[in-house]
């Protein structure tokens, strides 16, 4: 009976230590965050003619009425530049990568026959965009080699060349074309 009493006392014990609801405890805590913001930055450009003419209006434009550079009335050969100021007044970098068209009113034969050479310097030779003005309204013209730059704040002068050629020919006389330019532009950052 003696044998039994070690072996009687170990069942025992270990019976008291399963209904004895032994548990294990962890831990746990959570840390408080502090408020944080996240703000997008924005992409915008803004555009303006200049070329010394303050007045608000077109561009190109035939009477004195509406600015102070007027071209009058256009016969073959005439060609004219005009700059168009485009800043970038966001708070993001940008490329600016297209020239766009649209027609307004008037006729498209004329814009058909039109060209327009689009460049980064008073003198025309470092074209960006060239084609014919129907061509600008036809399809977006992505800059010859590639973006322009256009950091925060930077205005960057686009000279517009409007040339009727000398080949215009009878069928063009008292045509007018109202056309809006458009520049395009994508963020630089994470766009190479």
């Amino acid at each position: 009976m003696k044998r039994l009493w070690p072996v009687a006392l170990m069942a025992l014990l270990l019976l008291a230590g399963i209904g004895g609801g032994t548990t294990l405890a962890l831990f746990t805590a959570q840390g408080a965050s502090s408020s944080n913001q996240i703000t997008a930055g924005t992409l915008q450009i803004a555009a303006d003619r200049d070329n010394g003419d303050s007045v608000p209006g077109p561009m190109f434009y035939i009477g004195s009425g509406s600015g102070l550079q007027p071209t009058g009335l256009w016969a073959p050969g005439d060609e004219f530049r005009r700059v168009l100021q485009v800043e970038n007044t966001g708070t993001l970098d940008a490329w600016l990568k297209q020239v766009r068209a649209s027609l307004d009113s008037g006729s498209r034969a004329l814009a058909d026959k039109v060209a327009v050479k689009v460049t980064t310097d008073p003198a025309g030779s470092q074209v960006v965009a060239q084609g014919t003005l129907g061509q600008f309204i036809d399809a977006d013209q992505a800059f010859l080699g590639g973006p322009i730059a256009a950091a925060v704040g930077d205005v960057i002068d686009l000279h517009f060349w409007v040339r009727l050629p000398l080949d215009a020919d009878n069928s063009y006389q008292g045509l007018g074309s109202v056309v809006t330019f458009s520049v395009y532009a994508e963020q630089k950052a994470h766009n190479p």
